[in-house]
Order: C-alpha cells, then structure tokens, then sequence
C-alpha cells in the first residue's frame, strides 16, 4: 500500500508486563515437585528469592502455594530462620487465613491494599483459594505475582480418582 497508518500503542511500554522464572536462589534449584514440599532447603531457597526480588517491586505482591499445609509450612519454616523476618522488613507481610469469615477475609484484603500503596505489602495465598479466585488486584495491588508451583490437581482428589480409572477401562 502507498500509505501506511500506525496508531500508538495503547499501552506505555515503559509499564509492560514482563515474566521471569527464577531457577534457583543461592545454588539450590527452585523444584518445586512433590519431592521437595518438606525439603528445608527449597523452602529456604523460595524464601530467599522472594527477599532478593521484592526490594526491587513497588507496591504490592503477591506469593501462591500449592495449598494451605504447604504456605503454612513454608511460614513455619522461614519463622525458625530469620527469612520470615527478613521478608517483613522489606514489605510487611499478610497471610491468607483458610478459616478467615467473609468480613475477616475483607478487612484483611482492605489493610493489605493501603499498604501495597504505601511502602508496598506481601500478600501470600493458596492457589485455588481465597485469594487466587475471583478477587480483582489493580494496579499497584500487585505489581508482582510469584507461583512457587504449577498449579496441578491434587492427586487424591475423588474426581482425578474417578478420570484415572475411567481411562484405564
């Protein structure tokens, strides 16, 4: 064609999205398997990228695990070693609650999003929980977001079950 039109991006490209997968944190590689879930040295190793990478963010972040057992593990661990605490004093830290009422999940969600704007928050989750399924983070509510796994089916789900020996027959 003779004439060509190019219209601006609608986005700024200073402000793309951009992913990174981090492969491992002082020498131990990020495997999060089923082989790893009780290995200290992973959760050391997910704590402490999560302390390399969020001085760099502004805002809000949030952090998801495999379930509620595995997030709690993770928070016990990294309570015994300084990394919990070294994790608060970058971003003060809230913790999905799985027993948490509808208004203690609100307030919550309120007081972690008046800190995302202001010296910035680590939110931490469940995939397919409260926090992973239909609540909305604009903007400066998550300017990161970090999956310490593949979100895959639990094995012992009764439906997985149920698919298996259907496709066995």
């Amino acid at each position: 064609f003779p004439h060509r039109l190019e219209a601006n991006h609608v986005a700024d490209l200073d402000k793309q999205l951009f992913a990174v997968a981090v492969s491992c944190s002082y020498g131990e590689p990020l495997d999060s398997t089923f082989k790893n879930v009780d290995n200290a040295a992973y959760i050391d190793a997910v704590g402490r990228a999560l302390i390399v990478c969020l001085p760099s963010i502004p805002n809000g972040s949030l952090c998801f695990f495999q379930s509620y057992a595995s997030l709690e593990r993770n928070i016990a661990r990294w309570r015994t070693n300084g990394i919990l605490a070294a994790i608060s004093a970058i971003k003060p830290i809230f913790v999905e609650d799985k027993a948490a009422t509808a208004k203690e999940f609100d307030d919550r969600l309120a007081q972690y999003r008046v800190a995302a704007l202001g010296r910035g928050a680590l939110f931490m989750g469940v995939l397919r929980g409260k926090i992973s399924e239909g609540v909305d983070f604009p903007d400066a509510a998550a300017r990161a977001v970090f999956v310490t796994v593949i979100p895959y089916p639990s094995m012992t789900d009764v439906k997985i079950i149920l698919k298996k020996q259907l496709n066995i027959i």
